[in-house]
């Protein structure tokens, strides 16, 4: 191939190749995205107090004001702090926002006091359980072994005459001849019964009667339930100390 052949092809390929770097260099820029105006609904809104809120969407439209959401949160501006354009777009009517803002007030007014009324039953609630739990315990460690004899059956429980309670103490032994040193003082426990009503009167026990006959021999362990009031056979009124065969029961009735 002769020079000047090769000379031609190499002066078609670089205008090839010129062509094609002033295509890539000559390419239309593509202008940037304007984000306000693909978003049109994003305004800003300055207030008559002088408050700018910027990128602002409406959201809420109510009588008295309209709801936004903004570049630094959510607000509710009344229409009394925007200007008159917003007024009139948005259908501002004084006395209907003057009647809204007062139910709406009266509305917030009867959230706060049923609020308060929960929290004060709640209170309550937590008060009683707490006085109840105590006095529960108070009364499961009261618990005491009783004897005596069925003495007369009513629907709720029994009277129990002679009614005695084991009492526990310790009694020391002596031997003849010894004279006791503390070191080695010897004890022993010794238990008697003694009588839980004054003057030898019944006691009244909450469901002591079933499966049980008058003049029957009675032993169970029992709560202390307060007093219990009732009429004798001969009419007189009575109060008698009350015991029950349940914690529970035993609350209740110290509770009527």
């Amino acid at each position: 191939m002769d020079k000047k052949r090769i000379a031609i092809i190499l002066l078609g390929a670089l205008a090839v190749v010129s062509a094609f770097a002033d295509n890539a260099t000559n390419t239309t820029s593509v202008p940037p995205v304007n984000v306000e105006t693909e978003k049109p609904d994003r305004i800003t809104i300055t207030t008559l107090s002088g408050t700018v809120y910027e990128r602002c969407k409406i959201t809420r439209i109510e009588p008295d004001g309209i709801s936004v959401m903004y570049a630094k949160g959510i607000a509710k501006i009344p229409f009394t702090d925007l200007p008159e354009e917003y007024q009139k777009e948005h259908g501002y009517d004084p006395e209907r926002a003057e009647e809204y803002s007062h139910a709406a007030a009266r509305s917030r007014a009867d959230a706060r006091q049923r609020q308060q009324e929960l929290a004060q039953r709640a209170q309550q609630r937590a008060e009683y359980e707490a006085a109840h739990k105590e006095a529960m315990n108070s009364i499961k460690k009261s618990a005491v072994e009783l004897t005596g004899r069925v003495s007369q059956i009513t629907e709720n429980g029994a009277l129990i005459a002679d009614a005695k309670m084991p009492h526990r103490y310790q009694e020391e032994i002596v031997t003849p001849g010894f004279r006791p040193m503390d070191g080695n003082r010897q004890f022993v426990t010794k238990t008697k019964y003694v009588s839980v009503a004054n003057d030898y009167e019944p006691i009244f026990v909450i469901g002591a009667g079933s499966g049980f006959t008058d003049g029957a021999g009675w032993k169970a362990t029992v709560y202390p339930a307060g007093t219990y009031k009732y009429t004798s056979v001969m009419g007189a009124g009575k109060t008698v100390k009350c015991f029950a065969l349940s914690p529970e029961d035993a609350l209740d009735n110290m509770i009527e």
